[in-house]
């Protein structure tokens, strides 16, 4: 089994876009969130599905969805893994 997953960008970027909150001691305050994008995982050239994902930890992501998926019933069933940017979108 060789597994492909295709991401965006694949170190995590960070928006501060997010809704703004109050601290503890009243003072306004903005969060850092980590964006999502797609990712694909690949099996043998075919798209098993598309997930909506922080793109960090993608080998662990790719595991853990093929044996989570039943697609293979343990880690070392795994012959390749490639991570492979792709566009966003």
């Amino acid at each position: 089994m060789f597994v492909d997953l295709t991401d965006s960008d694949y170190l995590p970027s960070l928006s501060t876009s997010g809704m703004p909150r109050l601290t503890r001691d009243g003072r306004l305050d903005q969060r850092a969130i980590p964006e999502e994008c797609a990712i694909a995982p690949l099996y043998d050239g075919t798209t098993a599905a598309v997930v909506m994902a922080t793109p960090a930890d993608l080998t662990d992501l790719a595991i853990g969805f093929s044996l989570t998926d039943g697609i293979i019933a343990a880690a070392s069933e795994i012959e390749g893994l490639d991570v492979v940017r792709g566009g966003c979108g």
